[in-house]
Formats: structure tokens, C-alpha cells, sequence
């Protein structure tokens, strides 16, 4: 499945973003245009990726606790793209649509 082209109003969420993988897909999705949000446990290392990227929020989260996995979930940027270890979809994330 293609990517959408970057759009101003939209983010790729990458979970897992501060190594490994999802490290690689947020530098990836950046340098093809994309604004991603980086959330992973280790705030450190998503802010010094975030500062390197310069189009990138952060979003500290460990996704096995479902209170922090609802705050991921809350955020409100349209078109939000899904981004989750090696894998993507245009799913919608709950409360986020393309309209």
C-alpha cells in the first residue's frame, strides 16, 4: 500500500519510536514529508529523534497501559495515518477521521 502524500493537516503516528524499527519509519516518513509523532516509553530518546527531525511531536507512552494507550488515542489531527511496527494502514484511529 502507497502512502499518502504529506499533508499539513495530518501526522503518522510511529509507535515504538524511539529505537529500532520505529525509530527508522519516523525518519523515513519525515524525510519523505511527513509531520510524525513519535511515542514510545523513553522520552529521552523520542525528544532528541523529534529535535533531529524538526517536523515531529512527541507522545511518551508505554502503549501496555491502557490509560497512556487512551491519551495516543485522543490525538485530533485529521487524516492521522497509522503507523505500527513495519506496518501501515489509513485505519482510522478512534475519534480521528478524514474529514
Amino acid at each position: 500500500m502507497a502512502l499518502p502524500q504529506p499533508d499539513p493537516g495530518s501526522t503518522a503516528l510511529v509507535t515504538g519510536a524511539s529505537s529500532g524499527i520505529g525509530e527508522q519509519l519516523a525518519r523515513q516518513l519525515s524525510a519523505r514529508g511527513h509531520h510524525v509523532t513519535l511515542a514510545a516509553r523513553r522520552r529521552d530518546r523520542l525528544e532528541a529523534l523529534a529535535a533531529e527531525l524538526g517536523n515531529a511531536d512527541v507522545q511518551p507512552a508505554d502503549l501496555a497501559d491502557q490509560a497512556q494507550r487512551e491519551g495516543v488515542r485522543d490525538l485530533r489531527r485529521s487524516g492521522l495515518i497509522k503507523v505500527r511496527k513495519g506496518l501501515t494502514s489509513l485505519e482510522e484511529v478512534e475519534g480521528v477521521t478524514n474529514e
